[in-house]
């Protein structure tokens, strides 16, 4: 563009270059002799039709299509790889959290398997029982009797505290319809209407 060759009113030429900057009264670029106005030199019939020209030759000249192919490919890459990098990092969170709650439960069944351990079993068992009483008095066999009673009291007592316990560990699953978005993002797609909110995925319940 710059290199199209006007010409001015003292029928000097110039380069269009000498003037698609300016506006305004000027000194003539070629002379120095007189004033001209840049819009209406770029105005006159013969500069305008040549500045319109060369416009249409360099678009004719520019494979446009090709321009925006590779514009819609490397747009749509960047936002395929910003999706894949933030899910990925999504799903390394999740491995952590996943890994964190496995060693919180095995921590916990460790604990309660030695206070399991703990309760005295092995001082109670049916054959020592009937040992014991085999050949008592009544009275021997009903103070032996009472003796087991309140240590399978104490014991039924500490199973059912366990019990309890073992009962109140659950886990309970996210909802895997709420605040997708949150954690991944949202993508807005263009439509002929305007440009429109996409949720990438629905929403899931937050986990940080």
């Amino acid at each position: 563009m710059e290199e199209i060759e006007l010409r001015l009113e003292c029928d000097e030429k110039t380069r269009y270059g000498n003037l698609m900057e300016l506006s305004g009264d000027i000194n003539c670029p070629q002379c120095n002799n007189h004033l001209i106005n840049v819009e209406k030199t770029l105005d006159t019939l013969f500069n305008k039709e040549k500045i319109k020209r060369k416009k249409i030759e360099l678009a004719l000249d520019q494979d446009n299509k090709f321009k925006l192919m590779n514009q819609l490919d490397e747009k749509f890459n960047q936002i395929t790889n910003q999706i894949d990098l933030q899910c990925e990092e999504l799903i390394k969170k999740i491995k952590d959290k996943q890994n964190e709650m496995i060693e919180k439960i095995k921590k916990e069944k460790k604990e309660l398997m030695t206070e399991i351990e703990n309760i005295k079993y092995k001082n109670l068992n049916k054959e020592l029982f009937e040992r014991q009483i085999n050949n008592k008095k009544i009275m021997d066999k009903i103070k032996i009797e009472e003796e087991y009673e309140k240590e399978l009291e104490i014991i039924e007592q500490k199973e059912r505290s366990l019990n309890q316990r073992i009962e109140q560990n659950k886990f309970v699953n996210g909802r895997m319809d709420d605040q997708w978005e949150y954690y991944i993002g949202t993508l807005f797609l263009s439509t002929k209407k305007g440009i429109i909110s996409n949720k990438i995925f629905n929403k899931v319940n937050e986990s940080k």
